[in-house]
């Protein structure tokens, strides 16, 4: 998954593209063009109101994940089509989705489906998944780094234990373990408890594939920085 930080300004340019009124726009073609049915009928099929679905369809009120998931199944939508509205450059279709990322993405998010539809990217670093999401915005993006190959990541993962390791050596310092902990807030974009990365380097509890992409690249920098030789 997403495995480098997104610098402030593409963050921005990213939600200038993932935003309410796209959304909205691409939800309203979705249900003239291909369910066909009127904003009562349409809404009564996702145990909305109306005058809620008029709000959403004009922008004015977000959906979270699990509508906006849901509408991507059944509609056969790509969830980045959805978020722009129709911008996106690449996918468009659901099927389109490998069945295993879509087990992959639906376990990472367990617990979390009534996070705003609009931020999934951030979550999960779709973005980054899907090379080919905005033709614009990823020109300007370094996305050929091999720590971004699912391969990898799939590596990584096997290779947990001696990576935790190498996580607990690297975090004895002070103030270490909050050093990851915000690194990897600003990472995906959300804020990353202490709490839950010391459940992961202690084995309690496994990290998500972009996690642990994250950490690992977090250590392999503490071990640059030690092996560097001390300037006088």
């Amino acid at each position: 998954m997403m495995v480098t930080a997104m610098r402030p300004d593409q963050a921005r340019e990213l939600a200038a593209v993932f935003n309410d009124e796209n959304i909205g726009r691409a939800i309203s073609s979705i249900r003239r063009t291909i369910a066909k049915k009127s904003q009562s009928d349409f809404a009564s099929d996702f145990g909305l109101t109306r005058d809620k679905l008029a709000f959403i369809e004009a922008g004015r009120t977000p959906i979270n994940m699990e509508l906006g998931w849901l509408l991507c199944k059944r509609f056969n939508i790509h969830p980045a089509w959805l978020m722009s509205g129709g911008i996106a450059v690449g996918p468009s279709r659901f099927d389109e989705i490998p069945p295993w990322k879509i087990a992959f993405l639906e376990t990472r998010l367990r617990g979390n489906w009534k996070i705003l539809f609009r931020q999934f990217w951030r979550m999960l670093g779709w973005a980054v998944m899907e090379k080919n999401l905005h033709a614009e915005i990823f020109q300007k993006m370094k996305l050929t780094d091999s720590e971004t190959s699912f391969k990898h990541m799939e590596n990584v993962k096997l290779q947990l234990p001696n990576l935790l390791k190498r996580l607990n050596r690297a975090t004895k310092e002070t103030g270490k373990m909050s050093a990851l902990a915000e690194f990897l807030g600003r990472a995906v974009g959300y804020r990353v408890p202490l709490a839950s990365v010391s459940r992961w380097l202690s084995g309690k509890r496994e990290p998500g594939g972009e996690i642990t992409l994250l950490m690992l690249k977090w250590v392999e920098r503490q071990e640059r920085q030690e092996k560097a030789p001390a300037v006088l």
